[in-house]
Formats: structure tokens, sequence, C-alpha cells
């Protein structure tokens, strides 16, 4: 259910997004946000921190969007630009992986946590 929730939430058409208009164009990912929306599953406890990851410029390694200086991983988008899922990774309990999934492009660069949006290379 907290897969399904992460992706209507990112959804960019109706009733996605996260007032139920779609994922507005241009409109930055905020880590805080996918946090908020995955609280308010039934069920659900508590979230460990979100982990957003973006291709290198090379399109080869899964890099973690660097957290400002209040902690927040943001990912900026140009106003035609819409975020893609291109991997997701639901853990539960506290012994769930800190690692990207198996077999995940660059899960073997030592980066760890939640693969979720990454801006698209192409339009």
């Amino acid at each position: 259910m907290v897969s399904e929730v992460i992706r209507r939430h990112l959804w960019p058409l109706a009733p996605g997004g996260p007032d139920g208009q779609g994922w507005p164009l241009g409109r930055a990912l905020d880590d805080r946000l996918i946090e908020t929306a995955i609280a308010r599953v039934p069920g659900v406890r508590s979230v460990a921190p979100v982990r957003l990851f973006q291709r290198s410029t090379r399109g080869r390694n899964w890099l973690p969007v660097a957290e400002d200086r209040t902690g927040r991983g943001l990912i900026t988008l140009s106003a035609w630009q819409l975020p893609e899922l291109a991997m997701l990774s639901v853990g539960i309990g506290s012994t769930s992986s800190t690692s990207l999934p198996p077999g995940a492009e660059g899960a073997g660069n030592g980066a760890g946590g939640l693969a979720i949006p990454v801006v698209p290379e192409l339009c």
C-alpha cells in the first residue's frame, strides 16, 4: 500500500499528485512531502527518512541527492519537467534494507536508501 501511495503522489494526472490534481509541471520534489504522504497510510506508525537519488550525468550510477543545510533532500525541476519514478524500494520494520535493491544499476556504489524519483534525462 505504501508503494501505491508514493506512485499516486507522484502521478502527473488526476487523481494523483499532492492535491489530487496531478503532479504540477516544474514542482520541486521534496523528500519531506513524500514522508508526509507515507505517514498518512493507515497502519504506518513511523517513517524513516526518505532518500532521493538521481542518475549521474553519464547515467550509469544512482547518486544520492545532497541534503541542504536543513537536512532536506530536494530535486528542482524546470518548468516543463515532471518527476520520473524509476525505482522504488519500501522496507518494513527496523531491520529493513539500507541499500538499493539487488540488481539495481549502480547499487554497488555504497549509497544506501530508498530510490525515489529522478529527473528524466530526455523529454
